[in-house]
């Protein structure tokens, strides 16, 4: 994968109280990737817990890849 990436999240709540949430990556050449989609059901959704999750995956690709971090979510993240 290049550099300059896009890491872009969002997550989706469900009548059933299930939450799912999505991580995209996105390319200078704009090319997207589904890097993770996870059920984040049981877990509080706390600005500190969602970014773990975002500081995990950009660490998994590796943190100099990256060169922004795009959410529409609530104001936690």
């Amino acid at each position: 994968m290049s550099n300059n990436l896009m890491l872009a999240l969002d997550g989706w709540s469900f009548l059933n109280h299930q939450s799912i949430w999505n991580f995209t990556i996105l390319t200078p050449n704009r090319k997207e990737y589904v890097f993770q989609l996870s059920d984040l059901s049981s877990d509080s959704h706390t600005g500190k817990y969602i970014a773990e999750k975002i500081e995990d995956i950009i660490n998994r690709v590796g943190v100099s890849k990256f060169s922004a971090i795009v959410s529409n979510n609530d104001s936690n993240v």
